[in-house]
């Protein structure tokens, strides 16, 4: 695969990672009660590392030569001030699932150029943690509710 070509794979991610639900969140009035408060620390992390993750794309794109191309929110994640955490989570947990199936497919595209493969490897993994958490705070609300 070209560079260009991975440089594009690589602006696909920012902008998918820029378009999820999870930056969102950071942004809105998002009501935490006190049953979620650890939800919402768990929340926060994952936040934080998101900001970081497309810091890292940032950094592999100039470090092949190419130009990080504007990205924007979706406009379908505006609906969310005001609500639940709970109510969000699960919204949360599939856009996750979804950034983690393009994170796989731009990994088999990239597999030949390591500095792309490197940080889609890393950011992946990531990504499968946060599923995991999110299912970890799915099955603790679902027995205590």
């Amino acid at each position: 695969m070209s560079v260009d070509a991975t440089i594009e794979i690589l602006n696909e991610l920012l902008d998918q990672q820029s378009r999820s639900t999870l930056p969102r969140l950071g942004e809105s009035e998002v009501f935490f009660t006190r049953a979620s408060a650890d939800e919402r620390i768990a929340v926060q992390r994952m936040i934080d590392e998101d900001v970081e993750h497309r810091a890292w794309l940032v950094d592999a794109i100039i470090d092949l030569g190419g130009n990080p191309l504007p990205v924007r929110a979706s406009i379908h994640s505006s609906n969310i001030h005001y609500l639940d955490l709970d109510y969000l989570l699960p919204a949360v947990h599939d856009d996750r699932k979804g950034i983690v199936a393009a994170y796989e497919s731009a990994a088999s595209q990239v597999g030949a150029n390591p500095r792309a493969a490197e940080v889609i490897a890393k950011i992946a993994t990531r990504l499968k943690r946060h599923i995991e958490q999110l299912n970890s705070e799915f099955r603790t609300h679902n027995s205590t509710r």
